[in-house]
């Protein structure tokens, strides 16, 4: 097949660019098979082939613009968690476009003009339809071939490479049209119809049902060949998205800590949440726990519906085997095969001890206000002796000294045997990971959980990793 394109050049006050790819044989064959199919008495030569005037078009300028734009595409087994996997992604139910014609020459006939072109596909159905609209009915004696090209961007969304396209003639006795791919080999069955003025091109089956056509650009020319037997193109569309209509999706999403912990020989608590980021509710949804070196209560955990935008909250009880930190993975499934799947951890750890004494220890808790106190609210407690504690964070390290004239010292009590701690009213339980607050001194205060904090001797060197978060508000004691 000629690489020389047979068709006269742009004119130069165009501002499309087309680069070079696409043979005249293709579109001569094309336009001989949809000639001859047509109208027998028309037909084109067979070395005329309107499919070899470009491999790809160029977008518009300016403000007409080329490649994909606001096409959003709905990752529904998305997760929180790296490594996550998929069972099937949401599919293109639908694609569309409109397509401006220009005319090479003002004076083109209102027959032979073409002011939009509408396309349509239905991928279920397997169908394309293409409906253009002339500003007068097309006749025998102003006549058209309306092209309309389907393909890919490149690379940088700059130009429209052709894979598949539909040719059509406007007056015709046969309601046969031509589609082919860029090989040669038919691309479906397409039938024409004329009304007033309006061409319909309708592509059933084969390309039809290929959901990947991301653009797609048109030309349209005389029927009526040049002294060289060649066509004349009497207009043209700049490449444009062919806009895809996704399939409504849940999305999925985890939330749970990195690592849980696991006293032996107890089962215990692991709180997922499965979030519904997508756009569709997420019908009997179960979450399937898997893990090595660990036994579940339950397997499987019903979670139920969960609405767009919605999310639900349920525990996977654990008894873990063994000191070693294992993985924890769980699947979540939905009715029409919608899934995903992610992991967290869980460690040994260690049954908390009694703690014999408090007195030289300190613990610190956090909360998080709301409004100006939005931000990291740390609350501490040190055991000055038997008698005193210091509520607050020490303006300088070490212990503090305290006594009845110290607003932060408060006297308390504690009993080792039972655990339990006593300050003023506040009512706390007590073990080697820590104070638990049961009950607050005085309303406003907040039931934290207080962790030990270790002193470190002079010159210590330790292996840590620090994190800086910044906020805004008034700080404790300010």
């Amino acid at each position: 097949m000629s690489d020389a394109a047979k068709t006269p050049a742009p004119a130069t006050s165009r501002t499309r660019r087309r680069a070079r790819g696409a043979t005249t044989s293709a579109i001569a064959s094309l336009l001989l098979a949809g000639t001859a199919a047509i109208t027998p008495a028309h037909a084109l030569s067979s070395d005329l082939d309107i499919l070899d005037l470009g491999t790809s078009r160029a977008s518009a300028p300016a403000t007409l613009e080329g490649g994909p734009s606001d096409v959003v595409r709905l990752e529904s087994t998305a997760t929180t968690r790296p490594g996550s996997t998929t069972a099937r992604k949401p599919q293109v139910l639908k694609r569309e476009a409109s397509l401006w014609m220009s005319t090479h020459d003002w004076n083109t006939p209102d027959a032979q003009s073409i002011d939009d072109i509408n396309v349509l596909q239905d991928v279920k159905r397997k169908t394309i339809t293409i409906t253009a609209a002339y500003d007068a009915p097309p006749t025998a004696a102003q006549n058209t071939d309306l092209l309309v090209w389907f393909g890919n961007w490149d690379a940088k969304e700059e130009y429209c490479h052709w894979e598949m396209a539909v040719l059509g003639r406007a007056h015709s006795t046969s309601s046969t049209a031509v589609a082919e791919y860029k090989g040669g080999k038919s691309a479906g069955t397409a039938k024409r119809a004329l009304s007033g003025s309006t061409l319909t091109l309708t592509l059933t089956g084969g390309a039809a049902a290929n959901a990947g056509y991301g653009c797609l650009y048109a030309d349209f020319f005389d029927t009526v060949l040049d002294a060289n037997g060649n066509p004349v193109s009497l207009g043209y569309s700049y490449s444009k998205d062919f806009t895809a209509e996704w399939e409504k999706a849940p999305e999925f999403d985890f939330y749970s800590s990195d690592l849980h912990p696991a006293y032996p020989g107890k089962w215990n608590k692991v709180r997922i949440v499965v979030d519904n980021e997508g756009n569709k509710t997420a019908k009997n949804v179960k979450l399937k726990l898997a893990g090595k070196k660990m036994k579940f209560k339950k397997k499987t955990i019903k979670v139920g519906t969960i609405k767009a935008g919605k999310s639900k909250t349920v525990y996977a009880r654990v008894k873990l085997s063994g000191k070693k930190t294992q993985k924890l993975s769980f699947r979540a499934t939905a009715t029409d095969g919608w899934t995903a799947k992610s992991s967290t951890k869980v460690g040994y750890r260690p049954k908390p001890k009694k703690v014999k004494s408090l007195v030289g220890k300190s613990y610190w808790g956090a909360w998080t206000g709301t409004g100006s106190q939005n931000i990291w609210q740390v609350e501490g407690m040190t055991f000055v002796n038997s008698k005193w504690v210091y509520l607050g964070v020490p303006t300088k390290g070490g212990i503090p000294k305290c006594s009845s004239k110290v607003k932060e010292c408060k006297k308390y009590s504690y009993s080792a045997k039972k655990g339990t701690l006593k300050i003023g009213k506040l009512r706390a339980k007590v073990n080697s990971e820590g104070i638990k607050v049961t009950k607050v001194r005085k309303k406003g205060d907040h039931k934290l959980f207080y962790s030990p904090l270790k002193s470190l001797k002079k010159g210590s060197k330790i292996n840590a990793k620090l994190q800086y978060t910044d906020g805004s508000g008034p700080c404790p004691g300010s």
